[in-house]
């Protein structure tokens, strides 16, 4: 049976090393380490030390009994490579989720992403479409389409007031407002619908189109040239085509004005856009009446208030950021 004590520090003195066969320093410790073992407080602490230093060359030992240096040498039993196969498939995890994302927002991008084109208040833009169309922007106007326009599709959305001249292709050229639809294979026509208001409206210059309210269900009337017609948000059902006048409608593609039996809130947002100006008017009551009144490029905004004034027997005055009337 071995010594109890031996065994309990078999960690501390290499195996085969036994206080029989120790020379004289080996005795000195393994004395020691008995005294300690068995309770009786008769060595010091530096006494202890010291008869480990004396020995500790000969017994090949690195340990100390510093409590810092023994956990910095005792070798870790935590496997390592678990965790470094942990952080790995982390790592490859994120990267796939990274690449799926990607791949996702690209053909979003691809198939989705919209392309627009603005015209600012005050100001009007010519655009030439992919397929080769050709787009006149009145002020403050937007048109969208998605990419492919031309080669899979030539599906366009317009807010506010676009002359289009479209050339011939073998895919239909369709056109969405907020609230109309028009169909075409070539030919050229404007469409009106600015966002503030209730009504859309096409005339056609030159083909024909087939016109409707946005429904896939709706009625439907076809224009030919000279030929216009409307929806509006309360009345679906396409007006009847009716004759009206390509160089009055078209007149603001030459910088001009022609208001054709336009109510006087009509008037008055077309030079908001135009101009890029603000116009306020107290005298609510007057903005149902209709008025006709032509001007040539150029002109000054306070021209055309001033006459406005003039006949309905009112003022002006300019403002911060545009006009009032009153």
């Amino acid at each position: 049976m071995k010594n109890d004590i031996t065994d309990n520090y078999d960690g501390l003195i290499p195996a085969g090393t036994r206080p029989d066969t120790a020379d004289a320093e080996l005795q000195e410790l393994w004395d020691v380490t008995r005294e300690m073992h068995s309770g009786r407080n008769v060595v010091t602490e530096d006494e202890t030390e010291a008869a480990l230093h004396s020995v500790r060359g000969r017994l090949n030992l690195n340990t100390t009994f510093d409590e810092e240096n023994t956990t910095q040498q005792i070798p870790s039993r935590h496997d390592s490579s678990a965790g470094d196969k942990g952080r790995g498939r982390i790592l490859w995890t994120s990267l796939l989720l990274a690449a799926s994302l990607a791949t996702v927002y690209f053909v979003y991008a691809l198939n989705f992403a919209m392309v627009h084109v603005s015209a600012p208040a005050g100001a009007q833009a010519t655009y030439t479409l992919p397929d080769g169309s050709e787009a006149t922007l009145n002020s403050a106007t937007t048109l969208s389409y998605r990419p492919g326009f031309g080669s899979s599709h030539r599906d366009l959305h317009i807010a506010g007031e676009v002359y289009l001249d479209v050339v011939a292709g073998e895919l239909p050229f369709r056109v969405s407002t907020p609230l109309s639809e028009i169909t075409v294979t070539g030919t050229a026509f404007l469409v009106r619908a600015w966002p503030d208001e209730d009504i859309a409206s096409v005339m056609v210059t030159k083909g024909s189109v087939r016109f409707g309210a946005l429904s896939e269900t709706g009625a439907r009337v076809e224009l030919e040239a000279g030929e216009r017609s409307s929806v509006s948000r309360d009345n679906t059902v396409p007006r009847l085509p009716s004759a009206f006048s390509p160089d009055a409608e078209l007149a603001w593609i030459q910088q001009r004005y022609s208001y054709s039996n336009y109510s006087v809130d009509a008037i008055l947002r077309d030079l908001e856009r135009r101009f890029d100006v603000t116009i306020t008017i107290e005298e609510t009551d007057i903005l149902q009446d209709t008025l006709s009144t032509y001007y040539a490029s150029g002109v000054p905004l306070e021209t055309i208030l001033q006459d406005i004034c003039t006949v309905k027997g009112l003022e002006f005055s300019q403002t911060s950021n545009g006009y009032r009337i009153y």
